[in-house]
């Protein structure tokens, strides 16, 4: 990393340490909290550490995302790091304002109307847009990329898909918003994947592998999604605009860790579990001195391990009571408490300490600094959802999952899904499925397939499945055979899932974007009659804000489901639409190069 460089926050001159992004220097100088919600007025911190994460500070005067905005001398970067007067007032009378608190006749009128207003622009980061002194005189042209096979995701799936295409000679084009390839497991420094070595090893590998057959990599580059016209993404770096003319699309974009559901899970040094990895192993940046994980599994394990090797403490917690199968580490070296019903968060502008309550009663108190969550993972469906593709409910392979089959054929013609993109695969079958559904593309554009070769990666991942994994060999069976008819179906066993817990319902936030707790979705099932996500969405908000539903979509079907009993393909998930991710406005306004 550079010297450190002066910036100024909210005014006032400091030294961050340079070569991170805005965030991460926040977070290692002690900023924890970047902005206040707008109905409650509580801090809100760092979840996500992501290019598609729902963080904003206002930097130089305009909101931005500071987890892809890197640090820079000079830089005026203005954040809400404190609860204010205003919040602890309107806490304690939460309950007062539901989902419906605005559409009452003391807001609709013109005195009530006026008094609403200003408290918004209290909360809000500024009053008004801002006006750039310095307008856009010239506007970036955006470029035209063609390609027989356009792959979307650089992880193990992503990199084992292109690799295999390439290599009959088709020009192959790998997009991956972030700076390097390797996915999620680019969080962790050894995890072990089966016969294949440590996650590094087989990245690296692949890495190889995909630049000696022309694979072309375009890193810092977000597939936006598609138009009626045009399929488009984004370069973060330069800011333009880039079409793609392909022939046949792979959808590779993997896995990520779920919202955990809990009393105060909105406050600051509560993250995910990838983020808090992040910092640990990309940025040297301890999360904390002593941790709460929630969720046991083997990403957890992993974590736990890699925090331990740093001297960092951590307690592992899960609703759940099933063991881990196939696991490489000695569960007997951390503390794990299993059958949890309820966790209740204690701080005042950060994480400060932890309570939990067992399904036997026992309560059980710990003095921490931050929270790592990873309930369940899930599958990221963003992409997905902008394409008329329907979704099943599977809890065995990650909940909301696209219907495919065995060798990544969708219900349109030309689109196909790898790996844990269409349902949570272990790694070790994700790379011959992967490799498997690369084959296959292949065959169908004409190009030219060793078939020994392409039987042989769908055989070895399968039988990995059924040997290890037999759930999830189910699973996928039954996707397969809801693909060949085109109706999609559900899976479903809340014994299996434990993202949501018992509590204070007007403490748990199911989308902190915009202040929906359990409490309001509550309300709109039980007293309002609504329990659609569309419907639920349209009258509450939830998904519309700066995480445009990562956060809360799989919980909120949980939730729905329980309330209501109306199956999860019932209640369904709101449609995406394009852009993934926010972007200037003037990007598309330059016209073809």
């Amino acid at each position: 990393m550079d010297e450190d460089i002066t910036v100024y926050i909210n005014n006032k001159p400091k030294k961050l340490k340079n070569g991170m992004p805005v965030s991460v220097s926040l977070y290692e100088a002690g900023y924890y909290g970047l902005y206040r919600s707008l109905k409650f007025g509580r801090v809100r911190g760092i979840r996500s550490l992501e290019w598609w994460g729902s963080e904003r500070a206002v930097i130089n005067g305009f909101e931005v995302n500071p987890n892809i905005r890197p640090l820079e001398e000079g830089m005026h970067i203005y954040i809400d790091n404190k609860n204010s007067m205003m919040s602890a007032f309107i806490w304690p009378f939460r309950k007062y304002f539901n989902v419906e608190f605005y559409h009452n006749f003391l807001f609709r009128s013109k005195i009530g109307w006026n008094i609403f207003t200003r408290v918004l622009n209290y909360l809000l980061p500024y009053h008004q847009p801002p006006i750039d002194d310095n307008p856009v005189r010239t506007f970036p042209r955006y470029h035209r990329v063609k390609t027989d096979v356009l792959v979307i995701g650089g992880g193990l799936s992503g990199l084992a898909t292109a690799i295999a295409i390439a290599k009959s000679g088709l020009k192959t084009l790998l997009v991956e918003a972030n700076s390097s390839v390797g996915g999620y497991l680019n969080n962790f420094n050894e995890m072990k994947i089966g016969e294949s070595g440590s996650s590094k090893q087989l990245i690296d590998k692949l890495l190889k592998e995909a630049l000696k057959y022309n694979v072309k990599l375009l890193t810092n580059v977000i597939f936006q999604g598609f138009l009626e016209d045009a399929s488009l993404g984004f370069n973060l770096i330069s800011g333009e605009s880039i079409i793609f003319d392909y022939k046949a699309i792979v959808i590779a974009t993997g896995k990520r860790d779920n919202f955990a559901v809990y009393e105060n899970n909105d406050l600051p040094r509560s993250m995910y579990l990838s983020s808090s990895l992040k910092l640990l192993n990309k940025y040297n940046i301890n999360p904390g001195s002593k941790g709460l994980i929630i969720g046991f599994n083997q990403e957890s394990l992993y974590a736990a391990k890699e925090f331990k090797n740093r001297g960092i403490d951590v307690i592992i917690v899960d609703g759940k009571s099933d063991s881990l199968k196939s696991n490489s580490i000695d569960i007997k070296n951390f503390n794990i408490y299993l059958d949890v019903k309820r966790i209740v968060a204690y701080g005042k502008d950060k994480v400060e300490g932890v309570k939990f309550f067992l399904k036997d009663g026992e309560s059980k108190y710990f003095g921490i600094d931050f929270i790592a969550y990873s309930p369940n993972l899930v599958v990221d469906t963003e992409v997905l959802s902008q394409l008329k593709i329907p979704f099943s409910f599977d809890t065995r392979i990650g909940g909301i999952v696209p219907l495919h089959s065995w060798r990544g054929e969708t219900t349109i013609e030309n689109v196909y899904i790898s790996g844990s993109a269409g349902g949570l695969m272990p790694y070790e079958a994700e790379y011959y499925l992967s490799t498997g559904v690369g084959y296959h593309v292949t065959m169908n554009l004409n190009g030219k397939v060793d078939t020994s070769e392409y039987e042989s990666s769908f055989n070895m991942g399968r039988e990995i499945l059924k040997k290890k994994y037999y759930p999830i060999y189910l699973a996928y069976d039954s996707l397969d055979d809801s693909w060949s008819i085109g109706k999609p179906y559900n899976h479903y066993d809340w014994r299996n899932i434990s993202s949501v817990f018992e509590g204070d319902t007007t403490r748990m936030f199911m989308c902190p974007d915009v202040d929906i707790t359990y409490a309001d979705i509550c309300y709109i099932v039980k007293e309002l009659g609504m329990w659609r996500m569309e419907h639920i969405k349209r009258l509450s908000g939830l998904g519309t804000g700066r995480g445009q539903g990562r956060d809360c979509i799989f919980n909120t079907v949980l939730l729905v489901n329980k309330i209501s009993g109306k199956e999860p393909i019932e209640i369904s998930r709101f449609r995406g639409r394009y852009p993934v991710i926010p972007h200037n406005l003037y990007s598309l306004a330059g016209g073809e190069a």
